[in-house]
């Protein structure tokens, strides 16, 4: 069991090393540093970081900021720190916060600041036209439910990366007006991409 609550350095008990002096001793602070994503796929990552003691390494995973529920570990103590995440939860286009632990010997920890992990996922092409079927040139679309932003080109096409399959939203912008249209991601088939005005 690993407990992901902070654990402060405990001074040891004072010591007396002459006429009447009195030291203290305090384990010193544990540090991480250098942390990393790298070779993300559709479905696994790899995270590593360094810390200047050795330690044990622990990831833990979560849909939302500051709520974790999913974790990765290894109890050996070393300095430099590497865990692989990946599991059926881990899937194309999903995107994750974690945060990385390490305790060492003396059960002092160090906790990382938050960060996102984004899996690679589905590319999805569109052409946006108008009621006549004339492309529609520097427009903003948005597509949800992970928001994401991107404008047309001057073929009226526009491409979101690394999206989740299923049904996404896309909505149109251009002044005033605003149309939506429903979009099918579709890992058999690539994506299904109707189009939209």
């Amino acid at each position: 069991t690993y407990n992901v609550g902070s654990t402060p350095a405990t001074p040891s008990a004072p010591k007396a090393t002459g006429a009447g002096a009195v030291t203290t001793q305090t384990a010193a602070v544990l540090k991480i540093s250098g942390l990393k994503v790298e070779n993300i796929s559709t479905n696994s990552a790899i995270i590593s970081w360094k810390t200047d003691q050795k330690s044990d390494s622990f990831i833990e995973y979560g849909l939302d900021k500051g709520k974790y529920f999913l974790s990765a570990s290894n109890s050996n103590l070393v300095t430099e720190h590497s865990l692989k995440s990946e599991g059926p939860l881990f899937t194309p286009g999903s995107k994750f916060y974690f945060r990385v632990i390490s305790k060492n010997a003396d059960e002092n920890a160090a906790f990382s600041e938050e960060m996102e992990l984004q899996f690679k996922g589905y590319t999805l092409k569109l052409k946006i036209i108008d009621d006549l079927g004339n492309p529609l040139i520097n427009t903003e679309v948005w597509i949800y439910s992970e928001p994401k932003k991107a404008r047309t080109n001057e073929q009226g096409e526009v491409t979101f990366e690394d999206l989740p399959a299923g049904k996404h939203l896309v909505v149109v912008k251009q002044g005033e007006f605003e149309k939506t249209a429903e979009v099918i991601v579709d890992p058999a088939q690539a994506a299904k991409t109707p189009q939209n005005s």
